[in-house]
């Protein structure tokens, strides 16, 4: 009941391996975002036959997900691109099934709602800011991506000036468009959207260094772990860091001064960018000065994702040590031992305020000008506590 008797016949006698193609069509209503729907598929019953066997393979479209419904019977699932059969091959067949003599499935389908994800994706990068003694800061950039799109926005900080060639892409020179005042585009013709490539930008900037911005991509790219390096020149110190990044360096002493030690060697992080692709070596970045490292991830656009930085000369730092070392010593020379000691403490206090607040400060401390320091005001206090008690001395003679 319910079935309908079909005859198949041709012009010769059907021996051997013989195909035969029906196509036919059920028409569904508009599925709505949620919306679900139960289909029946067909089953072909041949009479007669001592075995009947075939497969089922099932497409769909992007926005649909198809699964079982009810209790299949009759059926064992299988690789549509590796076990199906040679006449029975679909491109792109979503799940298929075997079956065996009796069977019987029922699909169900859902729609879903295709959402707009980032065509753009930044997996690593380093950005090295040299600073120089003429105010004027090179810049180098490198950046691992992967892209759909045909062109990258770029918008950089203000006052940039660039070199002869500011862009490259996998160390060939690549063009660089200005779409409007203040938005920069890279063409990104032949490029692969499943194969990364190393985005290489420099140019030089004018101004003091006490806010780094880096090159922003406005179209909202999916971007991972940033590094940002920053190399002052050996006479200035770095006081204190501020800004949504983290400090990649730990300090070691030098012939009683602190110097900054990066956690990951520059070289490494160059090789990190790269690794896994072939990449022919660019133009050497000329770096010059003490090395501050810093991580984050996703770093905002600026000003919100700006690392501020507080230096000063290191020649005025020590002086200013120095002379409010001797300054105290001088004023607190007459005072009893115990204020002395007070002060003393109290000093030592602020040191560890200033390391916790603002660490760079607190280890710029621990140099040499204040040993010094301590050293000379200690020296004279000693001095005069030894005369005061030789004065108060006395002796009878016999």
């Amino acid at each position: 009941p319910g079935y309908t008797a079909w005859m198949f016949s041709g012009d010769t006698e059907l021996r051997g391996d013989v195909a035969i193609k029906l196509q036919w069509g059920a028409q569904i209503e508009d599925l709505k975002i949620g919306q679900r729907v139960e289909l029946d598929v067909p089953r072909l019953v041949a009479q007669g036959s001592d075995r009947a066997w075939g497969q089922i393979l099932i497409t769909k479209s992007e926005t649909l997900d198809v699964t079982t419904y009810g209790d299949p019977s009759g059926l064992r699932a299988i690789d549509p691109g590796q076990d199906s059969m040679p006449d029975a091959q679909v491109a792109n067949a979503s799940r298929a099934f075997e079956f065996h003599d009796v069977w019987s499935l029922r699909l169900a389908a859902v729609r879903y709602k295709l959402e707009e994800v980032k065509r753009t994706s930044i997996e690593r990068g380093l950005v090295r800011v040299v600073a120089t003694r003429s105010g004027r800061h090179s810049v180098h950039g490198l950046y691992r991506i992967r892209s759909a799109r045909q062109r990258l926005a770029l918008r950089l900080p203000k006052g940039v000036e660039f070199d002869s060639q500011p862009v490259r892409i996998d160390g060939a020179p690549a063009n660089l468009e200005r779409a409007d005042t203040d938005l920069l585009t890279i063409p990104l013709t032949g490029q692969d959207p499943n194969q990364s490539f190393v985005l290489d930008l420099r140019y030089n900037l004018a101004g003091n260094l006490s806010q780094v911005a880096l090159p922003f991509f406005p179209e909202e790219p999916a971007i991972q772990k940033v590094y940002l390096g920053v190399y002052l020149p050996e006479e200035y110190c770095l006081l204190r860091t501020l800004g949504p990044w983290t400090d990649e360096f730990t300090w070691r002493f030098t012939r009683l001064q602190a110097k900054p030690w990066p956690t990951t060697p520059e070289e490494e992080l160059v090789q990190w960018i790269g690794k896994g692709l072939a990449i022919p070596p660019g133009p050497e970045f000329q770096r010059d000065g003490t090395l501050y490292l810093f991580s984050a991830l996703s770093p905002a656009e600026s000003p919100a994702g700006d690392l501020h930085l507080t230096t000063t000369h290191r020649n005025t730092l020590s002086l200013t040590i120095l002379g409010l070392l001797l300054a105290m010593g001088f004023l607190l020379l007459g005072t009893p031992l115990g204020v002395k000691l007070a002060v003393v403490f109290t000093l030592l206090a602020a040191a560890v305020a200033c390391g916790i607040c603002a660490p760079p400060l607190g280890h710029q401390l621990l140099s040499l000008p204040t040993i010094a320091g301590l050293s000379i005001v200690g020296v004279a206090w000693l001095t005069w506590h030894a005369r005061r008690l030789f004065k108060r001395s006395y002796w009878h003679p016999m």
